[in-house]
């Protein structure tokens, strides 16, 4: 009898495993097609920039985050544009123009991004979200995916793996 409650126990821990590693998985591939499209675009006006930046807020809501690398960190953080940004865009930009290494920063980072939104809460950069609902959205941004050496579509690999081994143990 225990072992059947011991495999429900692990087939509901694994299924819910499987299924938060499948969900920042999308959400990596969303991440990258956001970047993708801008590697892609030049401009000096900034449109694509800003498109950019609301795609990656689209993509992290309220508990995801995007990894950018060192490369398109710089590149967002490096773009010119030829008429000046305002918040929230110099927002989004700093944001995620900035390199995060340990979570310490990140939080650092998150606390200057959500105080800044906080100058224009009824703006929105180019048709994107207003900054009121992006400090709501960031706010439960607490574990930067950059500072994690684990890959969602390996860890989801090494379950899926495990799981017969589970199965053949309890002779199922």
């Amino acid at each position: 009898m225990w072992k059947m409650m011991t495999l429900s126990f692990l087939m509901c821990f694994f299924t819910a495993t499987l299924i938060r590693v499948q969900v920042a998985a999308d959400a990596d591939v969303a991440c990258a097609a956001c970047t993708t499209t801008y590697k892609s675009a030049t401009d000096t006006d900034c449109t694509n920039l800003k498109t950019y930046l609301n795609c990656l807020e689209n993509v992290a809501g309220t508990t995801d985050w995007c990894t950018l690398s060192t490369e398109d960190a710089q590149k967002v953080s490096k773009a010119t544009c030829t008429t000046p940004l305002v918040a929230p865009c110099t927002c989004l930009k700093d944001f995620w123009g900035s390199e995060c290494r340990s979570l310490k920063q990140f939080t650092e980072s998150l606390k200057q991004y959500t105080d800044c939104l906080k100058t224009a809460p009824g703006a929105a950069c180019e048709g994107g979200p207003k900054a009121s609902d992006l400090v709501t959205r960031a706010g439960g941004r607490s574990d930067p995916k950059c500072s994690s050496g684990a890959s969602p579509l390996r860890m989801y690999s090494t379950i899926a793996s495990f799981l017969p081994f589970v199965l053949t143990a309890f002779r199922l």
